[in-house]
């Protein structure tokens, strides 16, 4: 599939590829960051496998997508994530409770 194709895609839909690959790549650190198993990995380990180049980019998408550091989310000192269109918390997780304890 072409990149024009993708692009065209996603015309009329509200969003951008860049803005798709960035909400699924903070979905998959945050996962990663709650999972158990990931519980050792450092979060330049984190930013890697969610398809980040480097520790730095994973804390800025992260920050600017739910307000708050990769390291806050993990440990559990999290602030209210950012906000939707509609005012409601975001979940970082789909199929997680929300800050305010709504169901996504």
């Amino acid at each position: 599939m072409s990149l024009r194709h993708l692009q065209r895609a996603f015309e009329g839909g509200g969003s951008t590829v860049a803005a798709e690959i960035s909400r699924c790549r903070a979905e998959s650190a945050a996962q990663l960051l709650l999972a158990p198993r990931t519980a050792g990995l450092t979060i330049a380990d984190i930013a890697t496998r969610s398809g980040y180049t480097s520790a730095f980019e994973l804390r800025a998408g992260f920050r600017a997508r739910y307000g708050v550091l990769p390291s806050q989310f993990r440990g559990g000192g999290m602030a209210l994530p950012a906000t939707r269109a509609s005012g409601r918390a975001e979940s970082p997780v789909p199929g997680q409770y929300s800050w305010d304890g709504e169901f996504f």
